[in-house]
């Protein structure tokens, strides 16, 4: 076996060892220190792909940069090793044609070589690349490393869990996303090596799986304990997708200050105010026990109370204090509400014109034909109710073939058939949701009537396709 696949174990645990670090400054130094141990290039990888997930891209980049001008000398493995980790970063920045590019070149060179926990990752890596775009593609990587597990590489194990059940809540199979995550929260409880980013994914997904399954409370939860831990790993990309999150359900529940206040963290790291506002002390204030800071804020407030010639100042300066903040909580909520309105105005307007988006993707085969037999067929006959419609059926009723179809369909409306159907039954359904006649109808029996086989994959769909929830689109279009 060669060297650098030897060493691959190595590398794992070297990026699993990193991760445990909770800041940069002891990261840094525990890095020195590997260095002098172990391989540099393997050490400087896992501290790139360290630095990478924690958003710190340009030191990232820059440790990286290093060995672009020497990978020529490295031999293939080393190469490989590289393009795996550069795809990672790449992904990170939004740079995903480039990543997958990386993530190919890694690939070709260890399936030559053979198998190995990197080939194994480069498969997951690729699958998650591939899954908002090509969920087809997607699939097939992950089953290739699924196939590597069955022959004895057992390294990264929920990774490629957390992978196959986002795969499965995107497809809207709750059950065997379940599946998925059940396998990985049992790997986690059996106290087997696993990062804090491992976690994180675990919690995301579960909260993903219990807003669909309809379980608010239960989703609260994941999300709160996903904060819990990207504050105590400062990790502010993640952080401020939570706070995010956090805004939104809070803003679907009325509670417009929670979701002011979570709105405002989360701009604040993407920079969208000022940067001046995120330094390390507000992740020092944010991490401080809660309970402690709780008691100091009552000893202050008793010792202020207890001088007897302030307290009317006192009083007055809280009465004061509150009232402007019930001035800006009330001007927020109704920018909140206001912006929810204008997105119903959108929908409202989509509604009266709709056909999906069309593309001049040139690499896709178009038949216009095709396309207006598809239309006639499935809108204006209305076939798209039908809940079995599948790609296959619909080939065979235009007397065409399955890959055909699907390219013309990705050619004209950009999206793959499954996402095209259920643009053209929510549309449907947000109708029956503004008309009168439909009043007496439930949420369930709507998405049922346009052709959802669940209200849960209707409910994951709808929000998806508009950025409100069914009930929400309907309550705020009747108020």
């Amino acid at each position: 076996m060669n060297k650098v696949f030897a060493q691959q174990g190595v590398f794992k645990n070297l990026l699993i060892e990193f991760e445990q670090v909770p800041n940069l400054h002891e990261l840094q130094s525990h890095v020195q220190t590997s260095r002098s141990q172990q391989d540099t290039f393997l050490v400087d990888l896992a501290y790139v792909m360290t630095l990478s997930e924690r958003s710190y891209v340009d030191l990232a980049q820059e440790v990286l940069k290093k060995y672009r001008r020497t990978l020529v000398h490295k031999s293939s493995e080393y190469k490989a090793l590289y393009f795996v980790i550069a795809s990672r970063l790449y992904a990170r920045i939004g740079k995903n044609k480039q990543a997958i590019w990386a993530n190919l070149r890694a690939i070709e060179i260890l399936e030559k070589k053979g198998d190995g926990p990197m080939l194994k990752l480069a498969y997951i890596h690729a699958g998650y690349l591939w899954t908002r775009n090509d969920q087809k593609r997607a699939s097939i990587y992950l089953g290739k490393a699924l196939q590597m597990e069955q022959t004895g590489e057992s390294a990264f194990y929920l990774l490629l869990r957390c992978n196959l059940a986002f795969l499965q809540i995107l497809n809207g199979n709750e059950e065997l996303a379940e599946t998925y995550l059940k396998q990985a929260t049992r790997f986690i409880d059996e106290k087997n090596k696993v990062t804090y980013l491992d976690k994180y994914r675990v919690l995301i997904l579960q909260a993903s799986l219990a807003e669909m399954n309809g379980d608010l409370a239960a989703e609260e939860l994941f999300m709160h304990e996903a904060e819990v831990l990207c504050l105590k790993y400062k990790v502010q990309d993640n952080l401020a997708s939570v706070w995010y999150s956090q805004s939104f359900n809070a803003a679907s529940r009325k509670e417009y200050a929670l979701a002011y206040q979570k709105l405002l963290s989360s701009d604040s790291l993407k920079g969208v105010l000022p940067h001046k506002w995120v330094t390390d002390s507000l992740f020092t204030a944010l991490s401080e026990d809660r309970i402690s800071l709780e008691k100091q804020n009552k000893r202050i407030a008793w010792k202020h109370y207890a001088e007897k010639n302030r307290t009317f100042k006192s009083l007055l300066l809280i009465s004061l204090l509150l009232l402007i903040g019930l001035i800006i909580i009330w001007f927020q909520s109704r920018k909140l509400k206001n912006n929810q309105l204008l997105l119903i105005h959108q929908n409202r307007m989509l509604m009266t014109d709709f056909l999906p988006k069309t593309t001049n993707n040139k690499s896709w085969t178009v038949d216009p034909e095709l396309i207006h037999l598809l239309e006639g067929y499935v809108i204006t006959q209305s076939h798209f109710r039908d809940h079995d419609l599948t790609l296959e059926k619909l080939a065979k009723k235009l007397k065409t073939n399955r890959s055909y179809l699907s390219e013309s369909i990705n050619g004209h409306f950009g999206v793959n058939f499954n996402q095209w159907l259920n643009q053209v039954r929510i549309h449907e359904a947000k109708k029956m949701l503004v008309d009168e006649k439909y009043t007496h109808y439930s949420i369930e029996g709507i998405s049922q009537e346009v052709g959802f086989s669940s209200i849960s994959s209707f409910n994951s769909a709808f929000k998806k396709e508009t950025g409100l929830t069914p009930s929400v689109f309907r309550s705020s279009v009747a108020s």
